[in-house]
């Protein structure tokens, strides 16, 4: 695993950061390497969320797509069955 030291951290911030985590239950730099893990994983999750979208709605439009031509289909039945 990487190590990493922050430089000119204001020191309010760094009191912030370890009250946060002394309140989950957590050592300073478990909590910290969490928020950076979720921030590195951010982007992938959000391209993922993206394509998912696009995926959702090809598959409504080819649901609306095949319900209309249903009661197309349905319509056409009916008016054979009555002639």
């Amino acid at each position: 695993m990487a190590d990493f030291y922050i430089r000119n951290l204001d020191p309010g911030i760094a009191s912030k950061l370890s009250k946060q985590a002394k309140e989950r239950g957590m050592s300073r730099n478990k909590f910290i390497s969490g928020i950076l893990t979720n921030y590195a994983l951010a982007i992938e999750v959000k391209e993922i969320d993206d394509k998912y979208r696009e995926l959702c709605k090809i598959v409504i439009d080819s649901l609306e797509g095949n319900a209309q031509l249903l009661n197309e289909v349905l319509t056409e039945l009916k008016e054979k069955k009555i002639d």
